[in-house]
């Protein structure tokens, strides 16, 4: 039997390590069972949601590799390695077995009996379970943090900086920001304040020079009154203004 590796790490306190672990079991595995590795795929900080699958190009390629009929098994580690999915695990059995490819997970192998195609459903609905239910934890956990009025992650607004991971207005920065109000108040147009900002060398967060769509969005940004919002909604001032 000929097989190759596919192993993944996420992004969620994994590393390289982890990798290396899975490879390791693998190859223990193919000792243990005459199997021998011909080729190693892998895919690093990179998630098992379904949205991510097109991402991952190890995985991938791996995929378009069965049509060359090199290899008859691909071994990994536990079928969350592959997806999180169960739709995509089910899409997954039906490709590989028209290839007459077998997918061994050497850390839940059930063997091949009909009992095992009840217990790896099991561990496919358990994969996406566990997906789900994270990426609820984590919405609660960023809803307790916005209603906090703390830093949620990601680039702060124009006119403020994340300091203990709290919004503190920055002078510079909220002395445009009420300019910006005051141009579409009086009607005068963003041109003349745009021109003036580059001048003086002033950039949005990301570092680019900050261009007319840009200013409408930053006239739309209701946190610039201190509010903090959760799905659009208001909630309640949780910090200064701009």
């Amino acid at each position: 039997m000929k097989a190759v590796i596919y192993a993944r790490y996420s992004s969620d306190r994994q590393s390289e390590d982890s990798i290396s672990a899975q490879i390791r079991a693998c190859k223990e595995y193919a000792a243990q069972h005459g199997i021998t590795i011909i080729k190693e795929y892998t895919d690093e900080a990179i998630s098992g949601r379904e949205s991510k699958t097109q991402m991952r190009q190890a995985y991938q390629q791996m995929l378009k590799d069965t049509k060359s009929h090199c290899f008859d098994t691909i071994l990994i580690h536990k079928y969350d390695r592959v997806n999180r999915s169960l739709a995509e695990h089910v899409a997954l059995e039906k490709r590989l077995q028209a290839e007459n490819i077998e997918l061994i997970a050497v850390g839940q192998d059930f063997g091949t009996s009909k009992e095992s195609k009840v217990m790896k459903a099991l561990m496919w609905s358990m994969s996406e379970y566990y997906s789900d239910n994270l990426a609820n934890e984590t919405k609660k956990g960023h809803r307790e943090t916005a209603l906090k009025g703390l830093h949620n992650g990601g680039v702060a607004p124009f006119g403020y900086d994340v300091v203990d991971q709290k919004y503190v207005i920055n002078d510079l920065e909220a002395a445009y920001v009420k300019k910006m109000f005051e141009c579409a108040i009086d009607r005068k147009g963003f041109k003349a304040l745009i021109e003036e900002m580059k001048a003086q060398g002033i950039k949005g967060k990301r570092g680019k020079e900050l261009k007319y769509r840009r200013f409408m969005k930053y006239y739309g940004m209701r946190n610039t009154a201190g509010f903090t919002f959760i799905r659009q909604r208001r909630k309640k001032r949780v910090h200064s203004g701009v």
